[in-house]
């Protein structure tokens, strides 16, 4: 029998046919796999042997048991690089950002790495225990750093900006945020444009909040955009008119 376990010790397809046979009297007593890391990570194939032998049994009793060397953290980080794009486990989130298992060991998603978007606080872009899925923006196997990003797991929405968003163009979107200084407004999923207070309507006001509420629907009008910058700036000012009757160019504002 040890000279079958070295001959088929790599080979699995030959272990699951002999498991099948004995199945039909006997049953193995198990067949372990440690769950430390995904096959992918294993330094070695698995290798089986007979790890216990039922000499009550009309047959022989194999359990197959994979015994696999447990990677160090240094081994894992050795195998990451930099623009993978790899799956984890959110751990632990703070004021910063959010810690990502990536199968032991841990990356940071920093706050500014978590949407396109501004964000106030990690907890509004992920949750604890959530999977994500992350690209490496960088390691350092001195220090054992994992730099990661979720906004870049998806298209900068800031590329192209200028075609898609042209001055005096209307377009509708959800207050996300209301500073002392204006609206920021949700017009795609990571896309926000800002209303100066100073572009809010008409008149003199208090704050911006005395004319906006947060989550409110708004149509507005295309200011300027510019992907160097990324900035896209909108005003409500015209929509108070009727845009239709409007007849001459509309005033861009820089």
């Amino acid at each position: 029998m040890s000279s079958q376990i070295e001959d088929h010790a790599l080979d699995e397809g030959y272990w699951r046919t002999l498991l099948q046979d004995v199945d039909r009297t006997t049953s193995c007593s198990f067949l372990y796999t440690p769950p430390l890391y995904p096959p992918a990570l294993w330094e070695h194939e698995p290798t089986c042997y007979v790890a216990n032998v039922d000499q009550r049994s009309e047959e022989d009793m194999l359990a197959l048991k994979r015994m696999v060397k447990p990677l160090t953290t240094q081994d894992l980080l050795m195998q990451l690089c930099v623009g993978d794009i790899r799956l984890g486990r959110v751990n632990k989130v703070t004021a910063f950002g959010a810690f990502v298992d990536l199968g032991g060991y841990d990356g940071l998603l920093r706050v500014s790495e978590l949407s396109w978007r501004h964000i106030d606080h990690p907890r509004d872009a992920v949750m604890l225990n959530q999977h994500v899925q992350v690209y490496v923006m960088s390691v350092d196997t001195q220090t054992q750093r994992v730099a990661l990003s979720l906004k870049r797991t998806k298209p900068d929405p800031w590329v192209g900006i200028e075609q898609r968003y042209k001055p005096g163009q209307v377009v509708s979107g959800l207050v996300a945020n209301i500073v002392d200084y204006g609206a920021f407004v949700q017009v795609e999923e990571d896309l926000e444009g800002l209303i100066y207070a100073s572009e809010l309507g008409e008149g003199n006001f208090l704050h911006p909040r005395s004319v906006l509420k947060f989550g409110e629907r708004v149509h507005a009008y295309v200011l300027s955009a510019d992907a160097m910058t990324r900035r896209l700036a909108l005003t409500l000012k015209f929509t108070l008119k009727s845009f239709l009757s409007v007849s001459i160019p509309l005033p861009i504002y820089l």
